[in-house]
């Protein structure tokens, strides 16, 4: 072989990334963006605003359902797993993480913000005001109440303890 000819051969390999090289890479970013995206939404006020709503959105879906079923249902706050569960009326249990929800207030229990804690939807009612607390680390704080007697859920935005102590 000629001399040319191994200058070619030699020259014409090119330095790069092979293409499985880039699919494990681009895999990686989507599995690490899967991970830190909903934790870094959750730290903005939007991110715990759209918590907030679900949280209404479920505790209205109880209220609702167990009146047309004519039957109880139930929401489980566990503190200790950071997990909430409840019967949904189409049958078996959800579970959901509790990222924000930092505590519930029953008139008759007051603040329970460890352990477990069950409250029951019923055809007639829930017999008593429920809210539940929700804050984010960056700051922001909503409370979601429940009224018994106007079976309706409201999400208010409180003001943050930052804001208090500038003011």
């Amino acid at each position: 072989m000629s001399a040319s000819g191994r200058a070619e051969r030699c020259c014409s390999t090119r330095a790069g990334f092979t293409l499985m090289e880039i699919i494990v890479v681009v895999f990686l970013l989507a599995l690490v963006s899967a991970v830190a995206v909903p934790r870094i939404t959750l730290m903005s006020g939007q991110g715990l605003k759209t918590e907030a709503r679900r949280m209404a959105s479920t505790l209205r879906l109880l209220s609702d359902s167990s009146t047309a079923r004519k039957s109880s249902l139930s929401v489980t706050f566990d503190f200790t797993k950071g997990a909430m569960s409840w019967d949904h009326p189409s049958g078996g249990t959800r579970e959901a993480a509790m990222r924000a929800v930092t505590g519930v207030t029953l008139l008759s229990r007051g603040l329970v913000s460890g352990g477990q804690l069950t409250v029951w939807f019923d055809p007639s009612g829930m017999n008593e005001f429920m809210t539940v607390h929700m804050a984010a680390k960056g700051g922001g704080r909503y409370d979601v109440i429940f009224n018994p007697i106007s079976r309706r859920v409201k999400v208010e935005q409180l003001p943050t303890d930052d804001g208090a102590r500038r003011g």
